[in-house]
């Protein structure tokens, strides 16, 4: 027995750049995605966590998101919808509408709760049209790491144990899927840092579970399902290990590091009859990410001559000024510059830097920018002459969490 379904996740409705709304963007990516789902006939959507930007979505970001549920019981196809919390959303406010929404084939994970047998609901079996399991899935949202009853030790060992934690989490669901729905698709979901082949995950949000400082692979997951739906990452690449792990990616870029990774986005879709390896529905671009450089004369030039096609929402633009000598105008220079294009065909100004042509750095202060946030803080306590310890390491990633975040909501 076979199963035709997408994998999706990362969605952060509601996400802003710089107060700019991108509510426009986040409807149509639903519009598309419920196009998707009717012309492949898919009969079970996976959204593996951050379905929110933050965990109190506005009234709007909810609205669009439930008229999308709501939109899906017109889809003679689809069976069953399985949603996990993310580490971005809140898995109470979620799991509140576990009992509406699973009257019409909507499953909602959260895990607000230690682990305890309420755990084993998150085995969900998936039904055909005659009533016949055609898959289970391990529905597995965000868990932090003292839900898995994890008490933090030295840092080797808390990583360690974070990761066996993990491992007899999915060991447990396989077994259990094995026992209850034997010969048909097993399936797992999660929402964790894994890496992938080349160990580069290139512009991808914090290690959600910190202590794990290069992520985890696929071997936490076994070699007994199908197939592994991964969120948090918002690149697409399968995970290096034993499972068929993969992330699904954003479908929208959320900054414009991400918008210049050259990546294609969309969603995964799987016919496991076919294959167990995905396929990318990639996603029209909804609005374009610009990063300019040049003098203001450069710059006035592609202000005023660039153009996008009337399906796209204004892109978002970030300008990189060279000047001679420092100057302190040029944001309200920009700004100018884009007020000046007729209404409605305007660019979006998000940041404005100044480059001055010949001007040296302090050499005590450069920073190479391929340095991770890490091994600057590193350098930094060599150069006090302050010991690193593991108390110390464990609050600058927690400093460092709480900076992504808030980068994340401008």
């Amino acid at each position: 027995m076979s199963i035709k379904f997408i994998h999706t996740g990362d969605l952060h409705i509601g996400q802003r750049l710089k107060k700019n709304t991108r509510v426009h963007e986040h409807r149509n990516m639903l519009v598309w995605l419920h196009k998707q789902i009717e012309e492949t006939q898919t009969e079970l959507l996976l959204i593996s966590g951050d379905v929110f930007d933050t965990s109190s979505p506005a009234p709007e970001s909810m609205r669009i998101f439930n008229s999308f549920l709501a939109d899906l019981e017109s889809l003679s196809s689809l069976r069953t919808v399985i949603i996990t919390a993310g580490n971005h959303d809140s898995a109470r406010r979620l799991d509140s509408l576990k009992p509406v929404l699973k009257r019409l084939g909507i499953h909602i994970v959260g895990a607000f709760q230690n682990d305890n047998p309420q755990w084993d609901d998150w085995l969900i079996p998936v039904h055909n049209s005659k009533g016949d399991v055609q898959a289970a899935v391990a529905a597995v949202p965000f868990v932090h790491e003292y839900r898995l009853g994890i008490t933090r030790g030295t840092r080797a060992t808390y990583a360690q144990e974070i990761k066996n934690g993990f491992k007899n989490l999915y060991a447990r669901f396989a077994q259990m899927a094995q026992d209850k729905y034997p010969g048909v698709p097993h399936i797992a979901m999660g929402h964790l840092t894994a890496m992938n082949e080349a160990e580069v995950i290139g512009n991808a949000p914090q290690n959600v579970h910190v202590a794990v400082e290069n992520g985890m692979d696929g071997d936490i997951f076994g070699s007994s399902y199908d197939y592994v739906a991964l969120g948090h990452i918002h690149k697409n690449y399968r995970v290096r290990g034993m499972a068929n792990a993969y992330y699904c990616g954003s479908p929208l870029p959320c900054s414009i590091a991400e918008a210049e990774d050259s990546m294609s986005r969309g969603v995964w879709f799987l016919d496991l009859a076919q294959s167990k390896k995905p396929t990318l529905l990639e996603m029209p671009v909804q609005r374009q990410f610009l990063r300019w450089r040049g003098t203001i004369e450069e710059i006035t030039q592609k202000v005023s001559t660039y153009s996008w096609t009337e399906e796209q929402e204004p892109p978002f633009v970030w300008i990189c000024v060279e000047t001679e000598s420092p100057r302190y105008d040029l944001w309200e220079v920009c700004t100018d510059l884009v007020m000046s294009r007729n209404v409605g065909h305007r660019l979006i100004l998000i940041d404005v830097d100044n480059v001055v042509e010949g001007l040296e750095p302090q050499k005590d202060y450069t920073v190479d920018v391929t340095t991770t946030p890490h091994e600057i803080f590193k350098e930094l306590l060599a150069h006090k002459g302050i010991a690193i310890t593991s108390q110390l390491r464990g609050l600058f990633d927690l400093v460092l969490s709480q900076v992504q975040e808030d980068k994340e909501e401008v």
